[in-house]
């Protein structure tokens, strides 16, 4: 198990040398995030989080040339998110977006078994 680090400079692309599939979990920490691979190594990314020269976040460029925004690393839900997570996540967005049209409610407000217990009930979009 071996730990890379690299240091996110004024570059807004960080070359990663793995596959975007290789990656077990993205975890940030301050700053800094972290990448375990499913290989046992993870790759240590200093200050990905620090907006670059023009206020841009950083993306990671996979070894495949697969683009990653820094902003869908951990979308802003927490520490330890996993690639999989993530892309679920993305396509949920892309269906609440494609199903648009409004009406105001919520079509699992009738099964959705948390909402006696769910805070957020009242600030679901």
């Amino acid at each position: 198990m071996a730990e890379r680090v690299i240091a996110a400079g004024p570059e807004i692309p960080i070359d990663i040398d793995a596959l975007q599939e290789d990656v077990l979990r993205y975890s940030r920490s301050g700053n800094d995030l972290t990448i375990d691979l499913k290989s046992g190594d993870s790759i240590l990314v200093t200050d990905f989080y620090v907006p670059a020269e023009n206020g841009s976040l950083h993306s990671l460029v996979f070894a495949d040339g697969m683009v990653m925004e820094g902003d869908e690393t951990t979308s802003g839900l927490g520490d330890d998110m996993e690639p999989a997570v993530l892309a679920g996540l993305g396509i949920l967005g892309i269906g609440a977006l494609a199903g648009g049209g409004g009406g105001g409610s919520d079509p699992t407000d009738a099964t959705d078994p948390t909402d006696a217990t769910d805070p957020t009930d009242a600030t679901d979009p």
